[in-house]
């Protein structure tokens, strides 16, 4: 939340961690981001829900942006029946972040306007964490300043180009192991990571050109250890494809999910009412081995894939039918469907 009047010290945001017991019992704790400065620079807040968790066996990770827009990673131990504070690691400092608004709609279908407030997180079977943030020069400037590196070189300011996205490594101890600007192109966007052992995954969304459906769905891997890029695929479906969450295979590929079959304004925000559900496999070559079938709803609303775990040979899809677009009534149904891996 914002200070008010002339009073210009952060005030940090509230922030909980609760676990529901299988005896019905929650146990909660409060996070504590740590913030040094009290007097530090007072920063336009959008948004106050930007946090993510994962968990690594019986303990939590969580990555949170607070109030003065910097970005921290904390880890939660649980044993003993409640959760006791392990460490609490800076990933990003403060820095100033711009929304862009809908003009004339009520949602906003794939968080472009907001999206340089958001953070991703995952982290490995080693118990190794992976933060990534969307890149902007004010995020850069501010990284380079603070921790005396140089990612700021790796961009083209000259074409208005920052890189999707920073990516943080931190060891199981919460130590940063590296950081690293994740590549170039101004009309990718980020919207999930997963990680292994051995590799981290981006995924979400490329324009492919001017027209209203020219988006494919867009992967990255990347080194885990070094945060170093390894492949990078464009997936197109049908016109307007987008990856909101994928899964890692045994064999190389990935079970990717999210909306196809959208048209978006090419000039602006507002996406179509009517998009269908996307959940297909992934070959090592990025290219579509297979669609799934899943739950739709009625015709000329929206329909979204927004999540994907795989157990035991079952994928377990979640998403959303009879959704809006930018323009439409602002409603939808939910769905939890299992579907046996293609």
């Amino acid at each position: 939340m914002r200070p008010l009047g002339r009073d210009r010290r952060v005030k940090p945001i509230r922030t909980w961690v609760t676990r529901f017991l299988p005896d019905g019992r929650a146990v909660s704790a409060q996070l504590d981001p740590g913030l040094p400065d009290p007097a530090a620079t007072r920063r336009i807040v959008f948004s106050l829900d930007r946090a993510r968790i994962s968990a690594s066996g019986e303990d939590v990770l969580v990555a949170v942006r607070w109030s003065d827009n910097s970005v921290r990673a904390h880890r939660l131990e649980f044993h003993q029946g409640t959760f006791h504070p392990a460490w609490t690691t800076l990933v990003e400092p403060g820095a100033d972040l711009l929304a862009i608004g809908i003009i004339g709609g009520g949602f906003d279908n794939f968080h472009q306007g907001d999206r340089t407030a958001f953070v991703y997180l995952d982290v490995d079977s080693t118990g190794a964490a992976y933060v990534v943030v969307p890149s902007t020069p004010e995020v850069l400037a501010a990284h380079d300043a603070l921790f005396g590196e140089h990612l700021l070189a790796g961009a083209d300011p000259d074409h208005f180009d920052y890189g999707v996205s920073i990516i943080t490594g931190l060891s199981p101890e919460g130590t940063r192991s590296y950081a690293v600007l994740s590549g170039l192109g101004t009309g990718k966007r980020l919207l999930n990571i997963r990680a292994t052992a051995q590799t981290l995954w981006l995924a979400g969304r490329i324009r492919t050109g001017n027209e209203p459906g020219s988006w494919d769905g867009w992967v990255q891997s990347i080194e885990a250890s070094t945060g170093q890029a390894r492949s990078e695929h464009l997936v197109d479906v049908q016109g307007g494809d987008m990856f909101w969450d994928l899964a890692p295979l045994g064999d190389g590929s990935l079970l990717a999910v999210g909306s196809t079959n959208y048209t978006q304004n090419p000039s602006g925000l507002s996406v179509s009412d009517a998009r269908d559900n996307l959940a297909v496999s992934v070959g090592p070559d990025g290219a579509v081995r297979q669609r799934v079938s899943l739950p739709a709803g009625p015709g000329g609303r929206g329909n979204e894939v927004t999540s994907v775990r795989v157990i035991d040979g079952w994928g377990m899809f979640v998403g959303l039918k009879n959704g809006p677009g930018t323009h439409a009534e602002v409603f939808s149904d939910a769905f939890l469907s299992l579907r046996p891996l293609p």
